[in-house]
């Protein structure tokens, strides 16, 4: 699958500046919404959307372990994996590469678009 490089910030101290710890922002990049987290461990990107019901994560909370907590039914994804840490549901969420250049900081994201549903 391909992927792409998209410019979210001027720089990485700019996107600290612009979220406060335990904070989020979220953009949308063609099909996909996406969170920016910054916690005392840096930043991370994830896809917002719980895997469970598909609710946005971005309405969640960072909890004490540096982990987003879905606002629905409290499961709590790693940042770094997106791995699903109560143990209550298989599937984790989708987090993806940032990248600091000379010129910003960038997210790595596939290049998928919606299947055309008249399509087989």
């Amino acid at each position: 699958m391909k992927k792409s490089w998209h410019k979210l910030f001027e720089s990485e101290a700019a996107a600290k500046a612009q979220i406060p710890i335990n904070d989020l922002v979220t953009f949308r990049l063609g099909f996909k919404k996406i969170c920016v987290v910054h916690t005392e461990a840096g930043l991370f990107a994830l896809e917002d959307a719980c895997p469970h019901k598909m609710i946005a994560l971005s309405k969640g909370k960072i909890n004490e372990k540096g982990q987003i907590v879905c606002f629905w039914h409290q499961y709590s994804f790693d940042l770094q994996t997106g791995k699903e840490m109560t143990g209550k549901i298989i599937r984790n969420a989708k987090v993806y590469p940032l990248k600091t250049r000379e010129d910003g900081l960038y997210v790595q994201l596939p290049d998928d678009k919606p299947k055309d549903e008249f399509s087989f």
